[in-house]
């Protein structure tokens, strides 16, 4: 659990959190994948962070993700600055370099925002998308298992044209079975992706 070190106010321990980043993105690529899924930095109050050094910080690792040909891909976290849409916004419009998003329908709502909020911001950038379903009583179910309504959301994904994986993650108590897994799999390819 680096990463928020990655945005510390001491300079060694940030510096050393910079180096295991450029290491992750250098193994990220040699193992052929093309993002590296960040959560970043711990919320605070959005008009209370340097928002020049942040976005320093956020170049910086940027940078170094292209630079191993590889993106930089911020998910919104509950327990994260990436939870705040301002924020997202903020980081959108002023980064220097490519950033690219990763969605998830929990984190949205552990954050109380409705997950299109999320993927208005995130837009044509956006290259994961993490999808798993809740109820009254669960944050987290399988996909088909609890009330989220997928249409308005698949539509939004469809008018952006996104061909990114939906990833189902959910917590290991949330089956018992791999055919479990299997069955939410139909699921989405047979009813939400038609």
């Amino acid at each position: 659990m680096y990463e928020p070190y990655l945005f510390d106010q001491y300079e060694r321990r940030r510096k050393d959190s910079l180096e295991v980043f450029g290491n992750i993105c250098k193994a990220t690529n040699k193992l052929g994948a093309f993002s590296y899924t960040f959560h970043g930095m711990r919320k605070q109050e959005f008009n209370t962070i340097d928002k020049k050094e942040i976005l320093d910080i956020y170049n910086e690792l940027a940078y170094i993700a292209r630079e191993n040909n590889i993106y930089l891909s911020q998910e919104n976290v509950s327990w994260c600055m990436s939870s705040n849409i301002e924020f997202l916004k903020y980081l959108k419009n002023n980064i220097k370099y490519d950033i690219k998003f990763t969605c998830d329908i929990k984190q949205a709502y552990k954050s109380n925002e409705n997950p299109l909020h999320y993927i208005d911001v995130m837009g044509r950038d956006l290259i994961n998308f993490h999808i798993n379903d809740r109820d009254e009583k669960s944050i987290c179910l399988l996909p088909g298992k609890g009330k989220v309504n997928y249409k308005p959301i698949i539509e939004k994904l469809k008018t952006l044209d996104y061909k990114g994986p939906l990833i189902i993650e959910v917590y290991r108590d949330n089956f018992k079975t791999y055919e479990e897994l299997k069955d939410v799999k139909d699921f989405i390819e047979k009813k939400l992706l038609v």
